[in-house]
């Protein structure tokens, strides 16, 4: 679950079945909305994630390239 919907009506007691379809098709374009925003979030975070791994790696690699150079392998 998300969230939640409240409706409140100060014009009349009872919101007719055309006010509760606006309602939900509102409700249910703000949640997909967030679950775009989420998951954009999440790929920019695993983005970011890999390329420190990458960076990571290019440094492993020299590390080794001159430890293999120092010993004449």
């Amino acid at each position: 679950m998300l969230g939640a919907t409240t409706l409140l009506c100060r014009d009349r007691p009872v919101l007719t079945a055309d006010d509760i379809a606006v309602a939900q098709a509102l409700r249910d374009a703000a949640t997909i909305g967030l679950l775009q925003h989420r998951a954009v979030r999440q790929s920019e975070t695993i983005a970011g994630q890999l390329q420190s791994a990458l960076d990571s790696r290019v440094v492993i690699e020299q590390a080794k390239g001159i430890v293999a150079a120092s010993v004449s392998v």
